[in-house]
């Protein structure tokens, strides 16, 4: 029977396999950098920073939804957000 030190061990380095496999950049000699460079440090957090989900709306789609009067709860008419959403659908060729 394997010990609980040795669980852990095999645990982790299949966790490190599984990020490896899953990260194309993984290994690339671009990302190559002495360990205790500040370049490793500030590339290591850069490429466990999570950046979050971004949304886009327009309010054509908020209307076909049904949600435009609960995002005018928080988006005034006439605001700088409610014009940028005007702007997005306007083409940039006129």
């Amino acid at each position: 029977m394997m010990d609980e030190g040795m669980d852990d061990q095999l645990e982790l380095e299949d966790q490190v396999e599984q990020q490896q496999q899953a990260d194309p950049l993984s290994g690339h000699p671009y990302l190559e950098f002495s360990s205790e460079s500040e370049a490793a440090g500030r590339c290591a957090k850069l490429r466990r920073m999570h950046v979050g989900g971004h949304w886009g709306g327009c309010w054509p789609s908020l209307e076909t939804l049904g949600e435009t009067a609960r995002a005018r709860e928080f988006i005034p008419i006439d605001s700088l957000w409610d014009r940028l959403f005007e702007l997005l659908h306007m083409s940039s060729y006129k």
